[in-house]
């Protein structure tokens, strides 16, 4: 089961991130959507109003090369400038009301209104003096009035057409007749022979369709989305809907659209949404330059959104289904071999306590069958192993013990070697017998110390102690150095003892330590004559110490930090490095520690510090 739950969470972790992630995309998704309809909407506005500047330009420089021609111009020339007030019904007899005009000149002129409104789609075209009478006019090659001179109405003409002093084109008005609605183009007209400086001689009307201006018009990209053209005053005259033109667009529209076509009236542009039948629609305005349109393009943003709606849910239910899947199938598959685990666990556990000749048998599936196989030769290898390491181990310990009891064998024989030099010399000396005799009975014991060690040899130095004790150890040490240091004659020895010092120890190994210490610092010094220093205080109420010091060779500080209490290191040629070895495992039992001094060619100091009271 443990092994469910570690890989359970993490995959519902990872199935978590993914739900999340799925999130994310379909709120990204939903404001590429917004972007994607606000950027159709704005261009469709922008391309509508392109167009329709595109062709008023052409409408309005075709007027103004018809009003640039010379027929017209010499024309008007010719026309007198009052007002004649008469209304003629004959075409040919227009030539008795305009003194000084050729019927030639009057026909070539009517011809090119008449070539004019074929050409260009024009409703009608017309030629006004001054004085607001029409000289001339034509409707696709039909004269009305067969050509006939008559007063505009009020709105024939803009009025501003007679401040101009050039072909600037002025904006076009939109006039509202039976035929529908109409864009009229006004330009001046400069009579032959006279400069654009000058006022214009009369003026060029030409009234055009608004569908034939929109002709051009493409559908909305969008199959969900509408164009609107409208007046400043609301009326729709252009709508991809056809029925809702020439209607004011509060009356078609949704009472949510009237701030955006009250903004559009006023003439700003913008981007608003609103809202019809639950709906919400994205809607882009702006005047089109130069004229009185405003146009505005529209998209069904619901609709837009709800199929990626559709798609991001679709999305999340296939991630949420196969996640749910995956689950199941992780939870059946890690189930069966967590159970099997479980048994490899229970048989590995047995050969972890010892049971060696535990088999596995547990592991059924295939898949896991090679590790049943792999693990039984490992347990097979570890059990060689161990039988190995306990061998290793009863080898090591017997030669740990042959090392240590070599060593005191050899202290020892070194001691009884000084005593038998010496003897000849001193032995007629009481006081030296008594320290000879002394000291063979300490010798003789450490000797048969050591029998009983080879006859007990899984007896070790390290769990032979006693538990220590408040103890004097000042008899200690002068027996340990009566039996080394005295016997020596080559040598001076300087003792600086308190009567009494208490230490925490065993009084046996401190003075196995003050011996090994004591030799150590004979064979520093060799056949040189030389001097040994002991010493022993207190330090505190709590420490108390013993040193001993030698005029020897010395060692490096590269030795003592790197080698020195280490087993088979030493500086003698003959040494086997178990003497301080086992002065360090021997201090560091009775917790204290060894402090050493030494400089090359001058000598060395051991200090050992040991507790004066048993441990809290």
């Amino acid at each position: 089961m443990k092994l469910r739950r570690r890989i359970f969470f993490p995959f519902v972790i990872a199935v978590v991130s993914a739900l999340l992630l799925s999130v994310v995309f379909y709120w990204y998704g939903t404001r590429a959507v917004a972007d994607s309809v606000r950027a159709r909407v704005q261009h469709e506005t922008s391309i509508t109003e392109y167009l329709i500047t595109k062709a008023e330009k052409r409408k309005h420089d075709d007027l103004i090369s018809l009003s640039r021609s010379f027929v017209i111009r010499e024309f008007l020339k010719q026309v007198p400038d009052k007002k004649t007030g008469e209304k003629e019904t004959v075409l040919g007899d227009l030539s008795s009301r305009f003194k000084g005009v050729s019927k030639e000149m009057i026909f070539s002129a009517k011809e090119e209104l008449d070539a004019f409104v074929s050409g260009d789609n024009f409703q009608e075209v017309r030629i006004i003096n001054r004085n607001g009478e029409t000289l001339l006019r034509s409707s696709g090659g039909k004269t009305k009035n067969n050509g006939a001179v008559v007063n505009a109405d009020e709105n024939a003409i803009d009025e501003k057409v007679w401040s101009v002093s050039n072909h600037k084109p002025l904006q076009p008005m939109i006039v509202k007749n039976s035929f529908g609605v109409l864009l009229r183009f006004t330009v001046p007209i400069f009579a032959a022979g006279e400069n654009t400086n000058s006022s214009p001689k009369g003026a060029l009307t030409a009234d055009l369709k608004l569908d034939s201006l929109l002709k051009e018009m493409p559908e909305f990209q969008s199959g969900d989305g509408f164009i609107l053209i409208a007046d400043k005053t609301g009326l729709i005259l252009y709508h991809s809907n056809m029925s809702f033109r020439f209607q004011p667009v509060n009356n078609v529209m949704s009472a949510s659209f009237v701030n955006i076509s009250e903004a559009m009236m006023r003439g700003e542009n913008g981007l608003q949404s609103y809202s019809i039948n639950g709906a919400s629609w994205l809607v882009s305005y702006k005047q089109i330059e130069g004229t009185e349109l405003r146009v505005a393009a529209g998209e069904n943003y619901s609709a837009a959104l709800q199929g990626w709606r559709t798609i991001a849910i679709a999305g999340f239910m296939l991630v949420f289904i196969l996640s749910a899947v995956a689950i199941w199938i992780l939870w059946r598959v890690v189930g069966k071999h967590t159970r099997n685990l479980d048994k490899v666990s229970v048989e590995t556990a047995a050969i972890a306590e010892g049971n060696l000749n535990q088999p596995l048998t547990a592991v059924s599936s295939d898949d896991l069958r090679p590790f049943e196989g792999h693990l039984n030769i490992i347990n097979e290898r570890f059990r060689e192993q161990v039988r190995r390491e306990e061998e290793s181990r009863q080898f090591q310990s017997f030669l740990r013990v042959s090392a240590v009891l070599a060593h005191d064998l050899k202290n020892s024989i070194a001691a009884l070697s000084l005593l038998v030099k010496n003897m000849h010399k001193h032995f007629h000396d009481e006081n030296f017998r008594d320290d000879a005799m002394m000291a063979l009975q300490s010798t003789t014991d450490k000797l048969q110390g050591m029998v009983d060690k080879i006859n007990r040899p899984s007896l070790s130095h390290s769990v032979e102690f006693r538990l220590p004790k408040q103890n004097d150890v000042v008899p200690a040490i002068n027996r340990a150095v009566s039996a080394t240091a005295k016997q020596s004659s080559e040598h001076e020895v300087e003792m600086y003892l308190p009567e009494k010092l208490i230490m925490y120890a065993d009084t046996d190994r401190v003075e196995r330590v003050i011996e090994n210490l004591v030799l150590n610092a004979i064979e520093s010094m060799g056949d040189d004559k030389g001097r040994i220093t002991i010493t022993a205080d207190k330090i505190n109420n709590e420490e108390s110490f013993f040193s001993v010091s030698d005029t020897g060779a010395g060692m490096s500080k590269d030795f003592i930090k790197e080698k020195l209490f280490r087993p088979f290191s030493s500086t003698k040629r003959k040494g086997l490095g178990i003497g301080l070895y086992s002065c360090h495992e021997i201090v560091t039992a009775l917790n204290g520690r060894i402090e050493v001094e030494s400089e090359i060619n001058v000598g060395t100091t051991f200090k050992v510090v040991l507790p004066s009271n048993p441990p809290c």
